[in-house]
């Protein structure tokens, strides 16, 4: 009986020593909970979170004027490239062989123009001698012309040739980054000039130095918003 009556005391006097260490303990963080300020005017800060995207002010689809098949892409998805870079070339194995067939056209038309030339002065000598007929003189004058017809025929299908072979290069028409990459090298691509359905698209470029976000405003915050108000965008 004694026995147990030592133990209830112990375990009594343990409890109150614990009350009492736990309850200093409380009054001590009680005491470091609060200090004293003085009562000032301090601006509230709000926060309104919103999804959105970022999309650039200046983006262009870039497009071949010429069709053929894609012989070369040095670009890549995410690639900055300056305004002139090359994006792409396409095979040029038929390009040059018609400006070959047209600048030998060419040669023959400004030679015949030469020879023609020569006639007529002739012609015109011997009309003053009386040797050959009036009729005589105007068809040489007449051969003349259209001699200087073909070769202006020759000499414009040579310049669009020429045209069309600097459009198998296409080059950016931006300082700007790569945002995709439409075509594979061996794709065939048709002439945005051209064709009924604009043609195929190379690759698409953004001017990244100037976007806008566009995110939605819940209509329970929207309250909160107002023209003017700073906006942090974060990625």
């Amino acid at each position: 009986m004694r026995r147990v009556a030592l133990i209830v005391v112990v375990v009594v006097v343990a409890a109150v020593l614990g009350f009492r260490f736990l309850h200093k303990g409380d009054a001590n963080n009680s005491a470091r909970s609060y200090e004293l300020a003085q009562a000032t005017v301090q601006p509230l800060w709000i926060k309104v979170s919103a999804t959105g995207t970022v999309d650039p002010i200046v983006q262009v689809e870039v497009k071949s004027k010429a069709s053929g098949v894609v012989e070369r892409l040095p670009i890549e998805m995410g690639d900055f490239v300056k305004k002139g870079q090359i994006i792409a070339e396409l095979d040029t194995t038929e390009i040059k062989n018609q400006l070959e067939q047209g600048e030998a056209a060419l040669s023959v038309a400004s030679q015949t123009v030469r020879v023609k030339e020569q006639s007529l002065r002739r012609t015109e000598e011997l009309a003053k001698s009386g040797l050959v007929s009036q009729q005589d003189l105007e068809n040489a004058k007449l051969d003349l012309e259209r001699a200087k017809s073909d070769e202006v025929s020759n000499r414009l299908a040579v310049a669009n040739l020429k045209e069309k072979l600097d459009d198998t290069v296409l080059r950016s028409p931006i300082d700007g980054v790569v945002l995709e990459k439409r075509v594979e090298i061996g794709q065939v691509i048709s002439s945005g000039v051209s064709s009924y359905t604009g043609g195929t698209a190379i690759a698409v470029v953004a001017d990244l130095s100037k976007v806008y976000v566009k995110a939605g405003v819940d209509e329970t915050d929207i309250g909160k918003v107002a023209i003017g108000q700073k906006v942090e965008a974060v990625p």
